[in-house]
């Protein structure tokens, strides 16, 4: 299953819906059991991915061998380089795109963190390349960065 078919997937049930209330009017959204849409996991196939696909797509930008970052001892640090290389370009190509990939990731992140009381594993590294375009869109940043295990 590749992304594009997950995302249909996850759009269904709003599509199932909207035929639904076409058809036969007002439904009351709180009496649909949705559940597993609703569970969040930064850590599936499918999220690790869209990472993943933030990476390659700004280290190709740079002129960065993508796989110098996965292969790194010490990710952090791997990606504290990007973001000083992304900060020193004065143009990003598809930086909308990319900034909401990245905050999307982030907002599963922060969900995480509230549910469970610690942080996702790459919760860190997402935060920090948040930053970096949430800065380079002249947004504000959220300093507020926790550690957490990183593994790419």
């Amino acid at each position: 299953i590749d992304e594009d078919k997950i995302d249909n997937l996850l759009s269904l049930p709003l599509k199932a819906m909207n035929a639904y209330e076409q058809k036969y009017g007002n439904i009351d959204i709180d009496n649909i059991d949705l559940n597993s849409f609703n569970d969040v996991d930064s850590q599936s196939k499918y999220n690790k991915n869209r990472f993943k696909k933030v990476l390659y797509k700004l280290s190709e930008m740079l002129g960065i061998n993508p796989e110098s970052i996965f292969e790194s001892e010490d990710p952090k640090e791997a990606i504290k380089e990007l973001s000083n290389k992304l900060k020193s370009l004065d143009n990003v190509d598809d930086i909308d795109d990319i900034f909401y990939e990245l905050s999307n990731l982030k907002l599963l992140n922060d969900i995480e963190l509230y549910e469970n009381e610690e942080t996702s594993e790459n919760s860190e590294l997402v935060h920090l390349l948040y930053n970096t375009l949430a800065e380079k869109q002249g947004l504000e940043i959220d300093d507020d960065i926790l550690e957490s295990e990183n593994n790419l």
